[in-house]
């Protein structure tokens, strides 16, 4: 995964990363997770995709202009380039994303370890990264309350964000005592005792894993040589 997307980095082309892209939406769909991976990474990349295409075509001086608006001017340079960081973007999201909902809580923990993490690290690393869902599990919590009280969340984008401004408090609050609680845990489990922990989580490397391995490696590996001694 780590591979392909550092490959996106060293080599500009944008046929190869919807290439890449392509991969990542057969990887998910072998994981039987293509709806909710495709629908979340479009989403994605079509708001950030659209500020960063509007962004730099306008930004990028070049010679052959194609439009101009108010103070600003449109070169083919400029949208060629956006074009290309688009792209780029998309298959680093979509590599990333991949990589957390195919990867469990247990996996991760064990490769942060093997990274060299301490036990407060990947507990910081993994709050950060389950913050986010776990809000919007909360949030819509707390919708669904207020809907039983008789509250209305319909209308426009800006009356909904209007309605739902007072759930932000205890929404907030609500995950500041989550992760009160998940620390007090783990101070329970002894996180903060010197030695080395025990682990109930120890995969094994099989043959495959070893093989696909050694292919990511030696992918990258052509792919520094070709950009270095070709591009």
């Amino acid at each position: 995964m780590f591979s392909l997307c550092l490959s996106a980095l060293i080599v500009n082309n944008i046929l190869f990363y919807l290439l890449i892209l392509l991969l990542f939406l057969g990887l998910a769909s072998a994981a039987s997770i293509f709806k909710e991976y495709s629908k979340t990474l479009f989403k994605t990349l079509a708001v950030l995709g659209l500020f960063m295409f509007l962004m730099i075509s306008i930004t990028t001086k070049g010679t052959d202009l194609i439009t101009s608006f108010f103070v600003f001017d449109v070169y083919q340079e400029g949208i060629d380039r956006a074009c290309l960081l688009i792209a780029r973007i998309s298959v680093l999201c979509g590599g990333f994303l991949l990589f957390f909902k195919i990867t469990s809580s247990a996996e991760l923990s064990f490769i942060l370890t093997n990274l060299g993490f301490g036990p407060v690290g990947v507990f910081v690393v993994k709050s950060a990264i389950q913050m986010v869902p776990e809000m919007k599990k909360q949030m819509n919590v707390i919708i669904e309350a207020q809907k039983s009280r008789g509250m209305d969340f319909s209308g426009n984008a800006f009356t909904r964000f209007r309605k739902m401004i007072p759930t932000m408090l205890p929404l907030i609050l609500s995950s500041f005592y989550s992760t009160e609680e998940k620390s007090l845990v783990l101070e329970a489990r002894g996180i903060s005792i010197p030695g080395k922990k025990a682990r109930l989580y120890q995969p094994l490397k099989t043959k495959k894993d070893i093989v696909i391995y050694s292919l990511m490696l030696l992918y990258l590996l052509i792919i520094l040589v070709w950009r270095l001694c070709y591009a």
